[in-house]
């Protein structure tokens, strides 16, 4: 099981550092050699028109992106982080310590809910969002 899409339609960390004021950026940290990596992003690329308003979604290239995955300390993939006006969000989830950062697989509707979560976090300045899943 490969990405529908070809290794160059990766987004670069330009993209994301070009982010809006105000705009919830969702980046995905995807190793195309690694199938459960490849099925978040399967699942990334079937909601990405139904994420909320306000949400860019960028998928990086995680053997590519290496500068970003030390700096941010993302030790596998798949993995998700949320940024608005350059800063992550804080991740609590059940069973889990606090972090920046969200390992492993998630459907498309618990991606939807995520996303929903980040925007209503950024429209009430708050830094941490709650996940239940």
């Amino acid at each position: 099981m490969r990405p529908e899409a070809s290794p160059d339609s990766f987004d670069s960390w330009d993209t994301v550092q070009q982010a809006a004021e105000g705009e919830v950026v969702l980046v995905a940290y995807v190793s195309t050699w690694f199938k459960l990596a490849v099925y978040v992003y399967n699942e990334l690329m079937k909601v990405k028109t139904r994420l909320p308003p306000g949400v860019r979604l960028c998928v990086l290239n995680a053997d590519v992106a290496l500068d970003q995955v030390y700096s941010f300390g993302v030790h596998t993939t798949p993995c998700l982080m949320v940024f608005s006006s350059g800063s992550p969000f804080w991740i609590r989830r059940p069973h889990f310590d606090d972090d920046t950062k969200v390992f492993g697989s998630l459907s498309g509707d618990q991606i939807i809910e995520f996303t929903q979560k980040c925007v209503y976090a950024r429209e009430n300045a708050l830094s941490l969002i709650e996940l239940s899943f």
